[in-house]
């Protein structure tokens, strides 16, 4: 049987480091390449993001405006003191009573209840319901 011999850049273990250090730095390049893809992505989305939630907020308010405001049951909203308008607080055939919501009131309502703060972040911030502005003063 024959014998083989080990070359001796194999049987050499000084020169194993090489092979190494040249995967680890491939290794490392790429690592810090896909990071910088992750944070350009990361960025694109959240801006894509506040875009899309802002372009959501400006054409309901202009859906609301275009109509006119937008009635709601009084039960579950006072009626805006600040809307001086005739037909602010109606009456439905079978006794239900509607308050009339502005866009700028909408607008708050929405603010209020979370729904556009969630669109931009996970994390939502109190807004005082009773704050002058929004009482009209």
């Amino acid at each position: 049987m024959p014998r083989h011999e080990i070359p001796l850049f194999i049987a050499d273990r000084k020169w194993w480091l090489l092979p190494l250090l040249v995967w680890t730095l491939i290794v490392g390049l790429s690592l810090i390449n896909h990071r910088n893809d992750i944070d350009e992505n990361v960025i694109e989305t959240a801006s894509s993001g506040a875009a899309t939630c802002s372009s959501m907020v400006v054409l309901t308010r202009t859906w609301n405006a275009r109509h006119g405001g937008v009635y709601a049951v009084t039960e579950k909203l006072k009626p805006n003191p600040a809307l001086d308008h005739p037909r602010r607080d109606i009456t439905t055939t079978d006794g239900q009573q509607l308050t009339m919501i502005n866009p700028g009131l909408y607008d708050s309502i929405t603010v209020r209840t979370g729904r556009v703060a969630k669109c931009l972040s996970p994390f939502t911030l109190p807004v005082s319901a009773d704050s002058p502005r929004q009482q009209g003063g």
